[in-house]
């Protein structure tokens, strides 16, 4: 269907349609896990994104792309991807922008074992995130957290931690999610 939308969104030359088809392909490639295209799918909803004056809709395609890049093993990368996001989102007053940013950015800065920086975002993400009611992000948040003491061999802390993760991630039925956590709380 999003193939389709982006035919024809470009057929008519509907440049807020191309973006969104394009943002969200990307979005869905980075969920199958096809990394090769979703880079591709993002640069060009950025481009547009900028030739039309709308450099809101970053957020978003730089929120994919930071986790692309995290995905991928690039932490420094993640984390810029990150605060650019985070950048475009506090002037917009966008919560769950800021939210999910200072998240990516913590979780980045937990892969460079910049645990104190780690610790400081996680908790401006988890202030951002309550302040929503958004639990699914508090359970991102906690699971960032208890890899930090895991890295740190807090072991029982990480565990606790995996458990929060882990009962809100099976209150909304979240079985990729909670298969992550479960194979990280294997790990402790």
């Amino acid at each position: 269907y999003l193939l389709d939308g982006l035919a024809l969104a470009r057929t008519v030359d509907f440049l807020r349609l191309v973006r969104g088809a394009l943002a969200n392909l990307g979005n869905l490639a980075m969920s199958r896990g096809d990394f090769h295209v979703v880079e591709a799918y993002l640069e060009e909803a950025n481009a547009i994104s900028d030739a039309i004056g709308e450099p809101s809709y970053a957020r978003f395609t730089l929120s994919v792309l930071g986790d692309l890049r995290y995905r991928l093993g690039q932490f420094e990368a993640s984390h810029a991807a990150y605060t650019q996001a985070h950048a475009f989102s506090v002037p917009l007053q966008d919560q769950e922008g800021v939210a999910d940013a200072l998240w990516g950015q913590a979780r980045a800065a937990r892969a460079l074992m910049q645990f104190e920086r780690a610790e400081q975002l996680c908790g401006a993400a988890h202030a951002q995130y309550s302040a929503m009611h958004h639990e699914q992000g508090i359970s991102w948040v906690a699971q960032v957290r208890a890899a930090i003491a895991c890295d740190q061999r807090r072991l029982p802390e990480a565990l606790a931690l995996y458990r929060d993760a882990l009962a809100i991630r099976l209150k909304y039925a979240d079985g990729q999610g909670f298969t992550r956590v479960l194979d990280e709380a294997a790990h402790v």
